[in-house]
């Protein structure tokens, strides 16, 4: 009875916790979400009602790695890790362009330096040469 109670707190949890997602407008949730946003959402969604149907077969006592539940599954976790990856690949390809940003206002600076440097070094001969003298 034990494990009764607690599986059913454990599902009244999870449906107090789903409730705001799951009353909102699906295209209004779609709206809000980056697409990788929307992905994340839609794998995690799939992966909880597969796994509620796993817990739903050893609740009866069926043995759910016989059952096509357990392919399901896995073939959901292949997405979780496909997501996973394409954020992962989002994250360095923000990164390169923020270290790419970054070199490039160096190079500004550095350019600008120079610049004024080689501007400061024609006044000089400039100046010099108006006085008669050799450049400095």
């Amino acid at each position: 009875q034990g494990k009764v109670a607690a599986c059913q707190e454990a599902l009244r949890a999870v449906a107090e916790h789903m409730q705001p997602l799951c009353a909102a407008n699906p295209q209004d949730v779609q709206r809000k979400l980056a697409p990788l946003e929307e992905a994340e959402l839609q794998v995690a969604m799939a992966y909880g009602v597969a796994s509620l149907y796993f817990s739903r077969l050893c609740m009866q006592g069926i043995d759910p790695g016989d059952h096509p539940i357990k392919q399901e599954l896995e073939r959901i976790q292949m997405y979780f890790k496909k997501v996973r990856a394409a954020k992962e690949e989002l994250v360095v390809r923000e990164e390169a362009k923020d270290r790419l940003r970054v070199d490039a206002e160096a190079a500004q600076r550095i350019v600008k330096h120079y610049t004024a440097a080689a501007e400061a070094a024609t006044q000089r001969m400039l100046v010099g040469r108006r006085q008669g003298g050799e450049p400095a």
